[in-house]
């Protein structure tokens, strides 16, 4: 399968899990009979955390078939070796970056509690 093939079977695979994410979040919050707050947050937040993780891990398979089918071409000159190897790099330390930063935010988004906001303290109020 040649490089652009697999570009176009990994942004397949991205979109399909998109979908899929999607409709099990809708499934998930459409069998609640009543609001809970922190059940429909926690819902979201997977859903979410799901949708990025799907992404960066598409972006890291394309950038993998970049630098390992495409760019390896035979008799390239040294200078050109070398920029690629540090566009691998800078690719790699950009990577690592967004994983740390979607982690962090989802650590963060996970920590909220929704039992505690105006439209819950009001729902409660009315029991």
């Amino acid at each position: 399968m040649n490089a652009v093939n697999q570009y176009v079977d990994i942004s397949k695979k991205w979109f399909d899990f998109q979908l899929k994410t999607g409709q099990e979040w809708f499934e998930a919050v459409k069998g609640l009979d009543q609001f809970a707050p922190n059940l429909f947050w926690s819902k979201s937040v997977e859903a979410y955390q799901q949708s990025v993780q799907g992404s960066l891990d598409a972006e890291i398979a394309g950038a993998r078939i970049w630098f390992e089918d495409v760019v390896p071409v035979k008799d390239l000159p040294e200078p050109v070796v070398d920029m690629f190897n540090q566009m691998r790099g800078a690719t790699d330390k950009v990577t690592e970056a967004q994983q740390t930063l979607a982690d962090n935010w989802f650590k963060l988004l996970k920590q909220v509690d929704f039992n505690q906001t105006p439209l819950a303290l009001v729902q409660e109020a009315q029991k």
